[in-house]
């Protein structure tokens, strides 16, 4: 079994239009890097890289590009859909993968932002603490990177299940819509003094945003999840069982 997801997964990666899908993410991850930022800190830099708005918007699209384009084309493939007994399960293996995906992307644009930001470092590696929290921001990114991996996996397979309502090019639409909403969003701009002011925007997960305590992020970061996970499996019950819609 494992063996087969990974030579599918692999496949996938090898085709020549996954290019688009890394130079995406070089884009993102150059453009905050070369920002001019005056602080040479690497610790500084890579959150800086992170939780830039530029970064996430090509991040974004980047990987729902992905998503569309790896629905279409094992979809064009009848042995793929014969393989599976009902359209349940084949969703189901649909998620796996994207959720796959999301990951692998992840961790490359996390890779490149190491890499930036140890290029523009001139090795000061000193530990600093967050801005607002007083603890280190190694804590702080580690949390950071988790949380935004947590939401856009789950975001991503919320994108797939919209795939099986709508057509390609309404859900490019979707995808271009929903990455470009960074752009306009100001960076550390909301103020949350308690959790039920918590942000609904997915999008401010991704940015700065004041905080009165690390708690308090926290709180309202699972929130934010458990929100997430409940729309997933609202549309999940509504749509799996939609096959005319995707086949």
């Amino acid at each position: 079994m494992f063996k087969n997801l990974y030579l599918k997964i692999n496949n996938h990666l090898n085709q020549k239009n996954i290019l688009l899908i890394y130079l995406l993410i070089l884009l993102g991850v150059l453009i905050p890097t070369l920002s001019g930022n005056v602080n040479h800190n690497f610790w500084y830099r890579l959150f800086n890289i992170q939780n830039s708005s530029f970064f996430n918007m090509m991040l974004f699209f980047a990987i729902g590009l992905n998503t569309i384009y790896y629905i279409s084309e094992c979809l064009k493939s009848y042995d793929f859909i014969i393989r599976y007994q009902n359209f349940k399960q084949m969703i189901n293996i649909f998620i796996k993968d994207i959720i796959i995906f999301t990951i692998y992307f992840s961790f490359i644009a996390l890779i490149l932002s190491i890499s930036g930001a140890i290029l523009f470092s001139f090795g000061n590696f000193q530990i600093i603490n967050h801005s607002f929290y007083n603890f280190s921001i190694i804590y702080y990114i580690i949390f950071f990177f988790i949380r935004s991996l947590i939401i856009s996996s789950l975001i991503n397979v919320l994108l797939f299940l919209l795939f099986i309502k709508f057509n390609k090019f309404t859900n490019l639409l979707i995808i271009i819509i929903n990455s470009s909403l960074f752009m306009f969003i100001s960076i550390g701009k909301l103020k949350v003094p308690h959790f039920y002011n918590m942000p609904i925007l997915l999008h401010y997960y991704y940015i700065p945003t004041l905080y009165t305590d690390f708690l308090l992020e926290l709180i309202c970061s699972i929130l934010e999840v458990i929100l997430l996970i409940g729309i997933i499996k609202v549309i999940y019950s509504i749509f799996s069982c939609k096959k005319k819609d995707l086949l």
